[in-house]
């Protein structure tokens, strides 16, 4: 059951577009979150919660 758990999370994360390419930026490194707002049409507290869930 405890695998099942942590699949969800990464399936959660993963399920919205913009989380996905969000973690494909970050997947080359670390970013700071203004070169990650400038690719997206999103606020900042918008994107915390997207980062907040991942």
């Amino acid at each position: 059951m405890e695998n099942y758990l942590e699949y969800t999370k990464i399936f959660k994360a993963l399920g919205d577009p913009k989380r996905a390419m969000i973690v494909d930026m970050l997947s080359c490194g670390e970013l700071c979150a203004c070169m990650i707002l400038e690719k997206f049409e999103m606020s900042q507290s918008t994107l915390s919660h997207h980062m907040n869930d991942m």
